[in-house]
């Protein structure tokens, strides 16, 4: 429709052509695995970003120059260590790492890929704002999946957006619910 179309023209305008939409979805019980062997959510959140980064470099065409656009994750500053060991065999380039932008090429052979970690990305960079409408959608999505599931097993239990009022009552709903199907509550709740 309209959206679409609008879209369309912004990409036109800026010279974004759209591979495709990825998502890494990680589940509540898996997000607190992974923290709690870290010790480090923003090291969790950089791991899911730069397989989503290698993974767009793996189909994109060899020749094509890459630019990859990263909100700041966390108050990490520098990049190169996690850059060089996500991606071995590139050339790492530092082009600027400052408190509003860390920003590095990668090459091998034909290959380019511009990456850049930068403070309220979503307010400077269109494919940064648009990843995170595709993700609020995303996650809409499995709510009303969630909701759908726990509708099915306790008919009383009012839908929940999953926001942190909403949930505290929901969960405090669920209790029996979540009894009966022996389900712990870490596998629902972010810890960190």
């Amino acid at each position: 429709g309209v959206q679409a179309n609008a879209i369309r023209r912004d990409c036109a305008t800026h010279r974004i052509e759209p591979l495709g939409v990825f998502s890494e979805p990680l589940l509540e019980g898996h997000y607190n695995r992974l923290v709690k062997n870290t010790r480090n959510k923003a090291v969790v959140l950089l791991g899911l970003a730069l397989r989503l980064a290698d993974r767009i470099m793996r189909i994109a065409s060899p020749h094509e120059r890459i630019r990859l656009c990263v909100d700041r994750l966390g108050g990490r500053q520098h990049y190169r260590e996690p850059l060089v060991t996500a991606m071995p065999g590139y050339d790492l380039q530092i082009l600027e790492e400052s408190p509003e932008r860390s920003a590095y090429r990668l090459v091998r052979s034909a290959r380019v890929c511009e990456i850049e970690f930068a403070t309220r990305g979503e307010d400077h960079h269109f494919p940064v704002a648009l990843a995170s409408v595709y993700s609020k959608y995303l996650r809409e999505l499995f709510m009303h999946v969630f909701n759908d599931y726990w509708s099915g097993r306790a008919a009383e239990l009012k839908p929940t957006a999953g926001y942190y009022r909403d949930a505290r009552r929901w969960l405090r709903d669920a209790r029996p619910a979540l009894a009966q199907a022996g389900i712990d509550r870490s596998l629902l709740i972010r810890e960190r």
